[in-house]
């Protein structure tokens, strides 16, 4: 039973895997413009990235200002160790921003 709607109906699902196909202007890549407390950010990759490191503004600053969804994932990813995640760092849980 479908716990949204109480039917047997299964709901739609979306997968999305790549910018360029069906549903792409959600992902994360996405080059699309996202306003965040009033902080415009050029992807919301580069957002999703930038509250991960909220204990390291230097960083954030980093993030910020790159031009693409890919250059801010780098730099996060430069900066890792930071969030003392070990190897699995993009896979913690706990490294999951809130908003």
């Amino acid at each position: 039973m479908n716990e949204m709607n109480g039917t047997d109906n299964k709901v739609p699902e979306v997968t999305i895997t790549k910018v360029k196909e069906p549903g792409g202007c959600f992902s994360l890549m996405s080059p699309h413009p996202v306003t965040y407390n009033g902080i415009d950010f050029r992807t919301a990759e580069a957002l999703f990235q930038w509250l991960r490191f909220s204990a390291h503004p230097d960083v954030q600053k980093v993030i910020h200002e790159q031009k693409s969804p890919m250059g801010a994932k780098m730099k996060a990813r430069l900066n890792r160790a930071l969030l003392n995640r070990g190897d699995k760092w993009d896979e913690s849980q706990d490294d999951i921003p809130r908003m």
